[in-house]
């Protein structure tokens, strides 16, 4: 005699899904708001001023204004001198039958030299007069700003849990069976 043993194996089944894990982020920010340093600077500029008016006029040479005041002035003296000068002229040869002509040809001709006089000074006397005047300088300060405002940032978590089902899809079995011939127990 002999057996026959069928088995049949369990199975077991398992469904699962994964764990999530959602993330939201708001990232941090940083507003700042900077006004500019600003110096406003006003300069002005430093002078040196030289008067040499005396020492022109003391060689001689003088201001524009001075200098048309003299030229005028000299201008109406040497017209004068030269009417009294044409007087006398005329007068002279008014009278030339009266006196020798070669005393008068002699007055003509030594009459422009009698009266010049020549003065040399080329080194002044009188030193120049030399004022400095100082420059200034304005500085204006605006000092700047600088604002800042944080904003944090945040995660904001979700977890989504993971499922794990398990469940039997198989049943175990075993089957047991005689094969061959059959036992005779009453013999």
């Amino acid at each position: 005699m002999a057996l026959k043993i069928d088995q049949t194996w369990a199975q077991i089944g398992l469904k699962s899904s994964l764990p999530q894990l959602k993330l939201q982020i708001r990232e941090p920010q940083l507003k700042i708001k900077e006004t500019m340093v600003e110096v406003q600077i006003k300069q002005q500029d430093a002078s040196v001023q030289c008067d040499s008016t005396e020492c022109r006029a003391e060689m001689g040479l003088r201001t524009p204004l001075a200098f048309s005041r003299y030229l005028a002035q000299k201008g109406w003296q040497d017209s004068l001198a030269y009417i009294g000068q044409e007087a006398r002229t005329g007068d002279m040869m008014a009278r030339i039958d009266k006196h020798n002509i070669s005393s008068v040809m002699s007055y003509l001709g030594s009459e422009p030299f009698a009266n010049q006089q020549f003065n040399f000074a080329r080194i002044p006397k009188s030193p120049v007069t030399v004022e400095v005047i100082p420059g200034e300088l304005q500085m204006n300060w605006q000092m700047g700003d600088l604002q800042v405002q944080p904003r944090y940032g945040d995660v904001t978590t979700n977890l989504v849990r993971g499922d794990v089902n398990i469940f039997l899809r198989q049943q175990a079995s075993i089957d047991i069976e005689f094969v061959g011939q059959k036992v005779d127990i009453s013999s």
